[in-house]
């Protein structure tokens, strides 16, 4: 008769080998179910969740980049909109100017032939040049501002941009201060009417 120390390690060996015998082909079955060379179902399921979260966030930094250019353009629109406003606003009001100038000094010509006004007379019409020739500018800019906002190079060409809008403050300085000029020149003629446009 076996002793029962035997008895056990002879029982726990036969259930080593039963085992061995049933789990290897369970494993070797789940192996070949898997495509060779491809992630396990589990693996593959965390991989497609990174992916899904990468495009996520992606989508997401490109539409705030898309929502921050939108903005800034739609800024950068108003403010140069309302300057072009104040352009042709000053523009106008110098017109009127010379326009009342001009008036004047058909009057003063009507009134007094003899008056010497040669000098007069082509002041004015440099200055109706000028400002035909700034509407000119500012028409002109109004047409590169709207290139270069939709430019996909909008840096270089703003600086052009920026340029001419200096010019086109300077010009209108100058052609105050010239039909200010104009206006002392009248003046200085000593005529009957006592009124004067004013710049």
């Amino acid at each position: 008769m076996l002793k029962p120390a035997f008895a056990m390690k002879k029982l726990v060996a036969v259930v080593l080998v039963a085992s061995f015998f049933v789990f290897v082909p369970l494993v070797h079955a789940e192996d070949n179910s898997t495509p060779s060379g491809s992630p396990r179902p589990f693996i593959q399921k965390i991989r497609d969740v990174r992916e899904d979260i990468k495009e996520n966030i992606a989508t997401r930094e490109g539409q705030r980049k898309t929502n921050i250019a939108a903005l800034r353009k739609d800024i950068v629109t108003n403010f140069f909109n309302l300057m072009f406003g104040r352009f042709e606003a000053a523009q106008d009001r110098l017109s009127k100017i010379l326009a009342r100038i001009e008036s004047r000094v058909a009057k003063i010509k009507s009134a007094d032939p003899s008056k010497d006004l040669t000098a007069i007379d082509a002041e004015v019409a440099s200055v109706k040049t000028a400002l035909s020739d700034n509407q000119t500018k500012i028409d002109t800019l109004k047409t590169d501002f709207n290139n270069a906002i939709a430019s996909t190079t909008p840096k270089e060409r703003f600086k052009t941009v920026f340029g001419d809008i200096s010019v086109v403050k300077r010009n209108l300085e100058n052609i105050r201060k010239s039909l200010s000029k104009i206006i002392g020149d009248i003046k200085g003629l000593h005529v009957g009417e006592t009124g004067s446009p004013k710049p």
